[in-house]
C-alpha cells in the first residue's frame, strides 16, 4: 500500500449507529454506569461536544476543535468540498505546502488510522475522558464526549492492543469537517507526543 498514492476512505461497518439524541439520553440516564470502559490507555485524544438542535428537538456532534476556535479568535477550515476524502485531500495540499517534510508520514498515519488494523471502532464502552481540555466553552445543554484515545509506543508492545481507540457511534455523526478535523487533530497529537512526554490535547 502507497499511502502517498491512496484516496482516504472510511472504514464501512454493516450496523447504523445510535441517533444522537439516543446517545444524549444514555448520558444524561448514566445508562453507561455499568459498562466497562475501553482501555488500556496512557495517552490523550480527541473530544466532541453533543449538542441540543432546539428548532428540531434533535442533538449534533461536532468536534471539540471546531467549535472552540471562534472562541479564540481562528477558524479551522477543511476546504470547499463536500466528501470526506475532498476534505482531507485539502488538508494535506496544504501540508505538501506548508510542511512537505512531514507530508508522507502523515497521509501514513491518517491511513492507519482510518485502518480497522490500527484502530478500535468500539460499541457499548465508555471511552475513559482525558483531562487535558483546558477551559472548554460547551453550548447550554451540551455534553463534552471523549471520542477518540491515543496509546503511546510503549503500550504498543504490549500483544494485541491497537494504537487508537474511536468511538464508532459518536464518529458517524461527525460531519465530514469534524471527521477530517479529527484525523488530523490525532496524527499531529501523535507526532508532538513523539516527541515530548508532556503533549496534551490541549497544547495542540
Amino acid at each position: 500500500l502507497n499511502a502517498s498514492r491512496t484516496s482516504f476512505e472510511l472504514p464501512n461497518f454493516p450496523t447504523s449507529p445510535m441517533s444522537a439524541k439516543q446517545i444524549m439520553d444514555d448520558l444524561i440516564s448514566d445508562k453507561y454506569k455499568g459498562a466497562s470502559k475501553a482501555g488500556p490507555q496512557d495517552g490523550g485524544g480527541g473530544k466532541v461536544i453533543i449538542r441540543p438542535q432546539e428548532e428540531k428537538g434533535e442533538y449534533s456532534v461536532i468536534l471539540q476543535d471546531l467549535y472552540e476556535a471562534p472562541y479564540f479568535g481562528f477558524q479551522i477550515y477543511t476546504g470547499p468540498g463536500l466528501t470526506f476524502s475532498e476534505k482531507m485531500e485539502y488538508l494535506f495540499d496544504r501540508i505538501d505546502r506548508l510542511i512537505p517534510e512531514k507530508s508522507k508520514i502523515y497521509r501514513q498515519w491518517a491511513h492507519e488510522l482510518l485502518s480497522t488494523a490500527q484502530t478500535d471502532f468500539v460499541l457499548g464502552v465508555i471511552l475513559p475522558k482525558t483531562e487535558d481540555s483546558g477551559i472548554a466553552p460547551i453550548p447550554v445543554g451540551g455534553f463534552l464526549v471523549q471520542i477518540a484515545v491515543q496509546r503511546s509506543e510503549p503500550m504498543m508492545l504490549l500483544p494485541g492492543v491497537k494504537r487508537y481507540l474511536i468511538d464508532r457511534n459518536l464518529f458517524f455523526h461527525l460531519d465530514t469537517e469534524s471527521q477530517a478535523g479529527l484525523v488530523l487533530h490525532e496524527i499531529i497529537y501523535r507526532d508532538i507526543r513523539s516527541r515530548s512526554t508532556q503533549m496534551s490535547s490541549e497544547r495542540l
